[in-house]
């Protein structure tokens, strides 16, 4: 299964050091970035960040939802991280659907007055 992931940071409000913004960044977003490099190299999703934004989305193959759901467990950023998910289906899939859905409709219209 193919699915669009969106994450986007989550703001706690208030001024943050710049030692704990530092460690922040070297104990959450550097690791869970290197994941997502690691992940993409490795062909499992493709995408990146948003420019100037504390946000970015990638589409990712995963055999089930509960696969997707362990796998960005794994993130060191996962739980301070606002996620979009949705499942997508391959553009044949819709062309399919979209035949069967005009084929039902000329079979309405065919017995309409």
């Amino acid at each position: 299964m193919r699915f669009l992931v969106s994450a986007e940071s989550v703001d706690y409000g208030g001024p943050v050091s710049p030692k704990d913004a530092a460690a922040f960044f070297e104990n959450l977003v550097i690791p869970s970035f290197q994941m997502l490099e690691k992940w993409e190299k490795e062909g499992k999703i493709t995408g990146g960040g948003f420019a100037g934004q504390r946000a970015g989305c990638f589409i990712m193959e995963a055999a089930s939802t509960e696969e997707l759901s362990r796998t960005l467990g794994t993130l060191p950023l996962w739980a301070v991280t606002k996620w979009d998910i949705r499942a997508m289906v391959s553009f044949s899939s819709v062309l399919s659907i979209a035949r069967e859905q005009a084929n039902g409709l000329k079979a309405m219209a065919a017995h309409m007055p």
